[in-house]
């Protein structure tokens, strides 16, 4: 996440917070003006407390400011699951797994969602030419699982690959590069200038360049009206 969506974010954490003061506020006004002999408004007041309430649960009063995506609260995760099943229905036996290894680890689920359809297109059997096996298509080289095919195990360790990218590389194109065709390929694209890790068109390998579009458009696409990433 940018600098300037970290501020944007932040300053509608205070926004909302703000607004819930108030409506607090004006609940506990609106309750001494009963005392003379005006009607009393006590279910309104009733409604007005509960939906201060209802907005301050929105965010997460404990926030990191270092790693928002992790710290906000969904608005409604399960329209969101719904949302992804619309578009990929193979994925409606792992989806609640998929978010919520996710969220735990500040991951967008949708972007891990467009991947996985990208890599095995939730087949939790497949496997590559190239050896790659599972949902997230680990590759036994560089991942040890005890067994690749376990849908759990096999999330687990993709979505944690992920993360450790998402945090390695400072742009989601990046990250999902290096998903595809490896970190150490990406590295040398940004030391040497051929890439800036930012521009999906000026991705030097063609392959590599198509799933990056794919996947993001696809994230993007059913992404909760890009709350997470657009906010």
């Amino acid at each position: 996440m940018t600098k300037e969506n970290k501020k944007n974010m932040r300053g509608t954490k205070y926004v909302v917070l703000a607004t819930a003061l108030y409506l607090l506020l004006a609940s506990g006004a609106s309750a001494l003006k009963t005392e003379d002999n005006k009607p009393d408004n006590s279910q309104n007041q009733a409604q007005i407390y509960q939906d201060s309430l209802n907005l301050a649960s929105v965010v997460d009063l404990n926030y990191d400011s270092d790693n928002l995506e992790g710290s906000v609260n969904s608005l409604d995760v399960e329209s969101r699951k719904k949302k992804v099943i619309e578009v990929m229905p193979e994925s409606k036996p792992y989806i609640d797994m998929v978010f919520e290894k996710s969220l735990r680890k500040g991951i967008v689920p949708e972007e891990f969602c467009a991947i996985i359809e990208n890599e095995s297109d939730w087949n939790a059997d497949a496997t590559s030419y190239r050896g790659c096996k599972g949902l997230s298509q680990m590759n036994p080289r560089y991942h040890k699982l005890k067994n690749y095919y376990d849908p759990d195990e096999n999330l687990e360790a993709g979505i944690s690959y992920y993360d450790f990218l998402r945090k390695k590389f400072e742009t989601r194109e990046a990250a999902v590069a290096a998903y595809h065709t490896g970190q150490n390929r990406v590295m040398r694209w940004l030391k040497s200038g051929k890439w800036d890790g930012k521009s999906i068109d000026n991705i030097p390998s063609r392959i590599t360049r198509r799933y990056v579009r794919h996947v993001l458009s696809t994230s993007d696409k059913i992404n909760y009206d890009g709350y997470i990433e657009n906010l």
